[in-house]
């Protein structure tokens, strides 16, 4: 289920979130996820999709949008809490 939303997110392109929208890609040769903010010199995050997916299924909460944009923020404004993410 968080693979197919995040599918969706991918195709709408960004992710609202508390902020500003977040847009949103993933690069098929890495299997990553990369978020941006729309602001003018914003830093990037990049992280793999499977390690994304695999959080949101052991939290035990079921999938939903409104959890997979609030993990997406809280990963991009906090990247330094996920050792598996990096920022760009």
């Amino acid at each position: 289920m968080p693979g197919q939303i995040l599918a969706r997110m991918y195709r709408a392109g960004s992710v609202e979130s508390a902020d500003d929208p977040l847009y949103i890609s993933f690069n098929a040769e890495t299997a990553e996820v990369l978020l941006r903010s729309e602001r003018p010199h914003a830093h990037g995050v990049v992280f793999p999709e499977g390690r994304f997916i695999e959080m949101v299924v052991q939290s035990g909460v079921p999938a939903t949008e409104r959890l997979v944009r609030v993990w997406l923020s809280t990963i991009y404004n906090d990247v330094r809490s996920f050792p598996w993410a990096r920022r760009l």
